[in-house]
């Protein structure tokens, strides 16, 4: 979750032009919006599914993407495989967060 605050104070600067790690150039604040819905709805999902006892596995297994897919991929195949592996990791260090385990920075997340 503290990407969130990250990407806000970055579109609080009220750039014109955004270069993202990856992507074209953004000129507004749209792609910084959904990426920063896309965390909080992951996170939120994430911390529910963690509270319910479910482990890492079964949470990974009910975590709804279908929003986030679409919002960045659209219907191609190909992006859709792409959105969906990039947010596998996403999900594990959300778990570890909602499990109030520790995250060491340069590592992968994990239970």
């Amino acid at each position: 979750m503290e990407w969130v605050p990250v990407l806000e104070k970055i579109k609080a600067f009220g750039f014109t032009t955004l270069i993202p790690g990856h992507g074209l150039p953004q000129t507004d604040t749209s792609y910084l919006d959904t990426l920063i819905a896309t965390l909080r709805d992951v996170n939120t999902q994430v911390a529910n599914l963690a509270a319910k006892g479910l482990s890492l596995q079964e949470t990974q297994a009910h975590v709804d993407l279908s929003s986030q897919v679409k919002a960045f991929a659209g219907t191609d195949p190909l992006l859709i495989e792409q959105v969906k592996s990039n947010w596998a990791p996403l999900i594990t260090c959300s778990y570890v967060e909602a499990m109030h385990l520790p995250i060491v920075q340069g590592k992968p997340c994990a239970p």
